[in-house]
């Protein structure tokens, strides 16, 4: 039986439009077509799959930080949204992330931070109004990404993966050996992706 899982989802992100229509209940939406896997250990290999697991930090990846709340994680997004009229809309998105460990009873998927497209839940966020000044740290954030900020408003959301919490990941993965698998039912083996972008959500905020 095998003891990991790292899975991958090739999914094009949305572009800007006003706050309702924002990409990641979209995303989320696709996220859930893909079949369930009751444990890691029992995914299929090499085909699409949905899995969920504990997020550990994987060995030897120093925690990102956050870069308006500090916190400590294994991946951040801030997205930036400007006042235009009556409506907001999306003028940047940034994120990062490290590889990190999903883990349950039954065995631990790695999940490669260098290709990894987040759908997050919001931790910190500036519900700015339109004409309202924006924070000195939010304009100096969007101004060191060459954002025009001159008698401009703008709103901040901020998303990041912590662990100990439960995490969603969708695609497709082969299994490897694994040294630091042991204790798991299926043994030292562990899946890493094979496509290119992983799609992830913190599914216990939901």
């Amino acid at each position: 039986m095998w003891a990991g899982v790292a899975l991958v989802a090739v999914l094009t992100v949305i572009g800007v439009g006003v706050t309702w229509l924002q990409p990641d209940p979209k995303l989320k939406r696709r996220m859930r077509r893909f079949p369930l896997a009751a444990q890691i250990a029992d995914t299929p290999e090499n085909k699409d799959v949905r899995v969920s697991g504990t997020l550990a930090y994987a060995e030897g990846n120093a925690p990102l930080a956050a870069p308006f709340s500090g916190q400590e994680c294994a991946a951040w997004r801030v997205i930036v949204m400007a006042g235009e009229g009556k409506n907001w809309h999306e003028i940047l998105r940034e994120e990062e992330s490290v590889d990190f460990i999903l883990q349950d009873e039954s065995g631990r998927a790695h999940v490669d931070g260098e290709f990894l497209s987040l759908a997050l839940h919001d931790d910190v966020q500036n519900k700015g109004r339109i004409f309202a000044p924006a924070s000195t740290e939010l304009l100096a954030f969007c101004e060191a990404r060459g954002v025009e900020t001159s008698g401009r408003s703008f709103r901040m959301r901020e998303g990041t993966l912590v662990p100990g919490e439960t995490v969603t990941v969708c695609g497709q993965g082969r299994f490897e050996n694994d040294p630091n698998a042991e204790g798991y039912r299926g043994g030292k083996t562990i899946l890493r992706a094979v496509s290119y972008t992983h799609l992830t959500l913190p599914t216990n905020r939901e």
